[in-house]
C-alpha cells in the first residue's frame, strides 16, 4: 500500500536515492541531489510543498513538489504553484501512481481555477507526455488537466562560441546599488506577459537563491549613457545543490564524442564520458529592454570572451521569444525541447492567460 505525505528532512536519503535513478529520454540523464534533496527543491520553488509517496514495505516510491514562486500573472504580482521534481520509481511507472498523485493534489483544494499552476516538461520524456496525454483524453472530472501553452528549448553551448557585440555598450558587473534599478527594469519588462518569474535579489531570500549574488549578475548600458541599465543576465552555478550525470547518449552524441579530439577546433560543449557529471552555468534571470537581439548578443559575447576556461552555458527560452534566434543560430549547441503546461481543473484556460511568449529560467525547471 502507499500513502502520499508531506516530507520530513529524514526522508533525505531515501529521495537523493531516487534521484538517482536515471530519468527516461533520448538523452538518460540522472538530475541528482547533493547533500540534500530539499535544498533543490527550494531553488525551484521559494515556499516548497514536497510530497513523498512511501510504500510500506519499499519505503520512498515517489516525490513531488507544488510549492510557490513570485510571478507575474497578467501585470500583477502573484505566488504561483509551480509543479516540479516529479519523480517515480521505474516499477511504479505504469500510471496507477500519476494518477494517485492526480487525486491526491485535487483533494488539496488547490484555486487553481483562478490561478494555474505551471510546470515543464521535456519532449524526450515520453513517458510523462503520455501520461499527460492519457489524463487529457480521459478528462476525469475534478482532477487537474495539463494546458500546453508554450514550446521551449534548452540550449547547451560553449563559452568558445562567439557572437556579435557592438562596440557602443559597456558592459560591467553589478553591485548593490544597481538593485532598484534592475527590479524596475525587469517589472517594466515582463508585466506585460501574461506570465513570468519575477526575480530579485533585494528580497533577501538565501535560500531560493542559495549560490546566487548581486555580482554574478552582468549589466549592459550604453557608452553613451552608462548609469540607464538597458539589460542584465546571472551566471549561476547550482552544482553545490544539483548536478546532472549523463548516463547514456543517444547514437548521434556517442558518434559525436567518439570523433571529439579530431574537432577540438570546433566550438563544441564538453562532454563527459557516460556516467560522468555534465558541468554548467546556467544563464538566469535574462531582461533585455525590448527584447533586443544585439543587447542579449553583446552579453553573451562578453561572457564567451571573459571565461578564464572554456565553460559549458545552459540557456532556456520560449520559441517565440525574439531572443530565441540568437541561440538557435549555433549549429554547435545541444538543443533540447520541451514544453510548458499551466495546470487546473478546468478544461479551458482563461484568455487573459496567453500572452506573446513565456519566460523560463533553466535553474529553475
Amino acid at each position: 500500500m502507499i500513502t502520499i505525505r508531506p516530507y520530513q528532512t529524514t526522508d533525505d536519503a531515501a529521495l537523493i536515492k531516487l534521484c538517482n535513478i536515471p530519468v527516461s529520454g533520448d538523452l538518460v540523464l540522472a538530475l541528482e541531489r547533493s547533500p540534500s534533496y530539499i535544498a533543490g527543491s527550494k531553488i525551484q520553488t521559494r515556499k516548497p510543498q514536497v510530497y513523498v509517496c512511501e510504500d510500506e514495505k519499499i519505503g520512498a516510491v515517489g516525490v513531488f513538489n507544488i510549492g510557490t514562486r513570485p510571478a507575474f500573472v497578467n501585470e500583477k504580482m502573484a505566488d504561483v504553484h509551480y509543479l516540479c521534481d516529479l519523480r517515480i520509481h521505474p516499477d511504479f511507472q505504469n500510471g496507477s501512481l500519476f494518477l494517485r498523485i492526480l487525486r491526491f493534489v485535487a483533494s488539496l483544494n488547490l484555486n487553481w481555477n483562478v490561478l494555474a499552476a505551471m510546470t515543464v516538461v521535456f519532449a524526450d520524456n515520453q513517458l510523462m507526455v503520455e501520461m499527460i496525454q492519457k489524463q487529457a483524453k480521459k478528462n476525469i472530472t475534478g482532477l487537474p488537466l495539463y494546458h500546453q501553452v508554450a514550446t521551449i528549448t534548452s540550449f547547451l553551448f560553449s563559452s568558445k562560441n562567439t557572437f556579435k557585440s557592438p562596440p557602443d555598450y559597456l558592459i560591467r558587473r553589478a553591485e548593490s546599488s544597481d538593485l532598484e534599478a534592475m527590479d524596475h527594469l525587469r517589472e517594466q519588462e515582463q508585466k506585460h506577459l501574461a506570465y513570468a518569474p519575477f526575480e530579485s535579489m533585494s528580497a533577501n531570500d538565501q535560500s531560493y537563491n542559495q549560490g546566487l549574488s548581486v555580482q554574478n549578475y552582468l549589466i549592459i548600458s550604453e557608452k553613451s549613457d552608462p548609469s540607464t541599465i538597458l539589460g542584465f543576465m546571472a551566471l549561476w552555478d547550482t552544482s553545490a545543490i544539483k548536478t546532472t550525470r549523463i548516463i547514456r547518449y543517444p547514437f548521434y552524441l556517442k558518434a559525436l564524442k567518439a570523433i571529439l579530439p579530431l574537432l577540438s577546433f570546433l566550438p563544441l560543449p564538453i562532454l563527459p564520458k557516460g556516467g560522468g557529471l555534465l558541468k554548467t552555468l546556467y544563464l538566469h534571470d535574462i531582461v533585455i529592454k525590448d527584447r533586443s537581439e544585439p543587447l542579449f548578443s553583446a552579453l553573451l559575447s562578453h561572457i564567451c570572451k571573459t571565461q578564464n576556461y572554456p565553460a559549458n552555458l545552459l540557456c532556456t527560452l520560449d520559441e517565440r521569444d525574439p531572443l530565441h534566434s540568437i541561440l538557435k543560430a549555433k549549429p554547435w549547441a545541444i538543443q533540447k525541447k520541451g514544453f510548458v503546461y499551466l495546470v487546473n481543473f478546468s478544461p479551458e484556460l482563461p484568455q487573459d492567460f496567453r500572452g506573446p511568449y513565456v519566460v523560463v529560467d533553466a535553474a529553475r525547471i
